[in-house]
């Protein structure tokens, strides 16, 4: 089970639509940019400030973050990390501090298994090194996503602090592991993914460099499924089935 203080994650709504609207912008902390040698590694570091006056208490820290990762296909040309701002915006009020990050896609360089989640990991190394500085409490570190997003923070959730799978950004030595995940409809096991969603004989042979039958162990490397151990972090998952 996630901690108390995540509550809120597992109530928040993903957005409908592929892009940022436009809606507010999250107030950010003085922290915001890149993280590792590649321009499209970004982040925001939006500060935790309770709207409710009930919860100020809490503003002196160490505040409780929440890392949030868009979905989208894993494509660039279809959503960017400006699609998470209004749960940054929302969770922050609620105490909370979010790290809003980005990452290659399978329309960029280097992006596809596992260069894309190699990011991801990258970006949770790098909150490390500024923890002090923002006052963050790196014991309750929860991975939230929907779709791509949420595939990725089910593979941090399960994959924390395997070598092969860390990044290049530099922070070897800092953990890419998380205390927990919220999953929103996010897949868990690539090789039931044919057939099953409408894109996948589209978007997993561009993720993995080939299909399920070229590449099948690939898909099963890629999938959070095969890597649950006792070890992994507690999981909410949100789905729904259509009627």
């Amino acid at each position: 089970r996630c901690p108390g203080e995540f509550e809120g994650v597992a109530r928040q709504r993903p957005a409908h639509g592929h892009r940022g609207d436009g809606r507010q912008q999250p107030r950010q902390c003085a922290h915001a940019g890149q993280f590792g040698a590649l321009h499209t590694r970004q982040q925001d570091l939006a500060c935790a400030e309770p709207a409710d006056a009930a919860q100020r208490r809490c503003r002196q820290g160490p505040h409780p973050v929440v890392i949030l990762v868009h979905g989208g296909c894993w494509q660039k040309a279809i959503a960017d990390r400006t699609l998470m701002n209004y749960a940054a915006e929302d969770l922050r009020t609620q105490g909370l501090a979010v790290w809003n990050i980005e990452y290659r896609g399978i329309d960029e360089d280097g992006g596809g298994y596992p260069g894309t989640f190699n990011d991801v990991a990258d970006a949770v190394a790098h909150l490390r090194l500024i923890a002090e500085k923002y006052w963050l409490d790196l014991n309750r570190v929860v991975g939230a996503g929907h779709s791509a997003g949420g595939h990725l923070v089910q593979y941090l959730g399960v994959t924390g602090d395997e070598p092969s799978l860390e990044g290049e950004g530099g922070n070897p030595q800092q953990s890419s592991r998380v205390t927990c995940v919220v999953n929103y409809y996010g897949p868990s096991d690539f090789t039931k993914s044919y057939g099953k969603s409408v894109d996948a004989h589209e978007v997993l042979p561009l993720w993995f460099g080939g299909n399920l039958e070229t590449h099948h162990d690939l898909h099963i490397q890629g999938s959070p499924l095969y890597w649950v151990t006792p070890d992994a972090a507690g999981f909410a998952t949100v789905t729904a089935k259509a009627t």
